[in-house]
């Protein structure tokens, strides 16, 4: 293997769009066999496209266990293997001649592919290696190896099955595949997370992200959800195009070696669109990339369809599609790095894979049904473009609202209207949750202690441009050395991150008020509270009096030196010392003594990384 003077990383990230090339190039080029397979063995357009759509689910069934793994071991003999397995399926292709084993090698080839150059894997790789500054564009040269494969391997497939026959041409691609086998070298070690230093410990630079850091609550959010339907609608569109585009070509009149070139094109689209998708993403953000993205899909479907079909309309449709088709990759892996961290990138990839290949199996198989029903496939374009409305819609509530971001403070006497105006506007269940009681507003005790400036307890709050008040936190000294934590979340933004936010900025306030332990106790039935204790690092455990109750502690690490006096010495103890400070103003002053530029500030992050 040619070794090229490049990094680790940049090394990693050219072998993973090599291997996205393969993948892809391959994947996308099979809808140029099923006319002459189907004419070679009669087993019929829906029949063949039945087998394939089970291909595809076997493709994103294996996707979250090949991320599970590469998110653990060395994925070098994981790649090697797949490669190995597709390349023996792809061959025996030729002697398919049963529905039955037809499907059974799709499946197993399919899943054998999944392991050596699946999503889950690939993007999940650079994603751990790469810096959050550079990760979309690095997501993005890989997307576009993906379409160069496309672009390279649909024509060369349409000149073997013309020279060769599809059999020899299957025999090539078979060989093609085991010819990139030491593309699986640079996987040979796992690439540490970006969040974990050398020492596998301290935090090597900080990637904030709000996100629970455990894989099954990610995997409990709607947030997660709504990115894996959308992507499973990806599956949809791309599948159905790739798969019977072709056959579009063939019914409108057009001449079948338009496919090829029609493959081609899509994918040289898509590598403008994958290298050139980062500045949008950097601009409008991951959500609303994707939204316009699926929007612009909807729009290219609504001129394909309303106008006369010729050579010329149906390639520009190529351009058209090209240019939002693997683009969504960038900005899908930024949104999941963003929300819910790199530790489980590979693995979520994986699951949202799965719902990808159940969208691709819908699109494959209703395409051959529609078309055997119907006699064209007009009825699909109708569905292609509802579920391109839907897309964008599903990702309307992840846009970030940076102006409208909740700023996090110390509150104080003049803020009391602001905060019994946001407890009154909580809700019941909201509100004892927070009182362990039926309460309106907030307690007499409490409304004394914010008004008088009590010494005892010190409040945070998150303050809104719009909204006001959206969150309410509160350290109650119980001894010099201990405080207790309670914390409550406006309705509208429980689940969001701010809650973490919320205990992440109390953490650091009373680390530098010299507290050494933090506890809090929360009912037993408040599971998104208890949530968020065991992700930033309490012990949670039964409350010895109270049945109905949990109790939580969390020891504190010494803070070096002293008071924080002034923002900007507080905002650089922060970046030293804390994982997340978007958000944090109004730096809590109460240590002893002087702060020391020179102390390291050995605090490491409130939460499990």
């Amino acid at each position: 293997m040619l070794r090229l003077p490049l990094t680790p990383a940049a090394r990693l990230t050219l072998t993973a769009a090599l291997l996205m090339a393969l993948s892809v190039g391959t994947r996308s080029s099979f809808g140029l066999f099923v006319s002459p397979l189907n004419t070679s063995t009669g087993l019929g357009l829906a029949a063949i496209g039945l087998a394939a759509a089970f291909g595809q689910l076997a493709w994103g069934a294996a996707a979250p266990l090949v991320g599970w793994l590469a998110d653990r071991f060395d994925a070098r003999r994981l790649i090697a293997a797949g490669l190995v397995g597709c390349a023996l399926c792809t061959a025996a292709l030729a002697w398919a001649g049963s529905v039955g084993t037809l499907s059974l090698l799709l499946v197993l080839g399919a899943a054998a592919g999944s392991a050596a150059g699946s999503n889950a894997l690939l993007l999940g790789a650079v994603g751990r290696d790469i810096p959050p500054a550079q990760r979309t564009l690095a997501t993005g040269v890989v997307g576009a190896g993906g379409s160069a494969g496309q672009m390279v391997i649909a024509p060369l497939t349409t000149i073997a099955i013309a020279t060769l026959g599809w059999a020899g041409a299957l025999w090539a691609t078979a060989a093609l595949l085991l010819l990139a086998l030491p593309l699986a070298r640079p996987f040979a070690r796992p690439f540490a997370p970006p969040s974990v230093g050398r020492d596998g410990n301290a935090p090597a630079r900080a990637d904030a992200v709000e996100r629970p850091a455990s894989l099954p609550d990610v995997l409990h959010t709607r947030d997660f959800w709504l990115i894996a339907g959308a992507f499973g609608i990806c599956g949809f569109h791309v599948s159905f195009l790739t798969m019977h585009m072709p056959g579009v070509i063939e019914r409108c009149g057009l001449p079948l070696a338009l496919a090829g070139p029609w493959l081609a094109l899509l994918g040289l689209a898509n590598i403008a669109g994958s290298l050139g998708i980062a500045p949008c993403v950097s601009q409008l953000g991951p959500a609303n990339t994707l939204a316009l993205l699926f929007a612009l899909r909807g729009v290219g479907v609504v001129m394909f369809i309303s106008g006369p079909v010729t050579i010329g309309t149906t390639l520009v449709f190529a351009l058209w599609m090209g240019l939002t088709y693997m683009a969504v990759l960038p900005p899908m892996n930024e949104l999941l790095s963003r929300r819910f961290g790199v530790m489980h990138l590979s693995t979520l990839l994986g699951v949202a894979m799965v719902v990808h290949q159940v969208g691709a199996f819908a699109g494959v198989w209703m395409g051959g049904w529609v078309v055997e029903a119907t006699g064209s496939y007009d009825t699909m374009w109708l569905v292609d473009l509802a579920l391109a409305a839907l897309a964008a819609g599903m990702y309307l509530p992840l846009r970030e609202r940076r102006d409208r971001a909740p700023v996090l403070r110390a509150a104080g006497a003049t803020d009391l209207a602001a905060v019994q105006a946001f407890v009154r506007g909580l809700s019941q269940q909201t509100r004892h949750r927070r009182f362990f009681a039926p309460l309106r507003e907030l307690p007499g005790t409490l409304a004394t202690a914010l008004r008088t400036g009590d010494p005892a307890h010190h409040f945070v709050i998150a303050e809104s441009p719009r909204d006001g008040v959206v969150a309410l936190g509160q350290l109650a000294r119980i001894d010099d050395h201990r405080a207790e934590l309670a914390l409550v979340v406006g309705d509208a933004l429980q689940g969001q991150g701010l809650g973490r936010r919320m205990v992440e900025r109390m953490l650091c306030d009373a680390a530098a008020m010299r507290l050494r332990a933090i506890e809090a106790a929360c009912l037993a039935v408040n599971r998104p509270m208890l949530a968020l204790l065991r992700h930033t690092g309490f012990v949670v455990g039964r409350h010895p009096d109270d049945g109905e109750l949990m109790q939580a502690h969390r020891q504190l690490p010494r803070v070096p030196g002293a008071t924080v006096r002034d923002d900007q010495a507080r905002e650089r103890w922060l970046r030293s010392n804390s994982t997340s400070t978007a958000g944090s103003t109004g730096f809590l002053s109460c240590a002893a003594t002087p702060w020391r530029r020179s102390s390291p500030g050995p605090m490491s992050s409130p939460y499990p990384v």
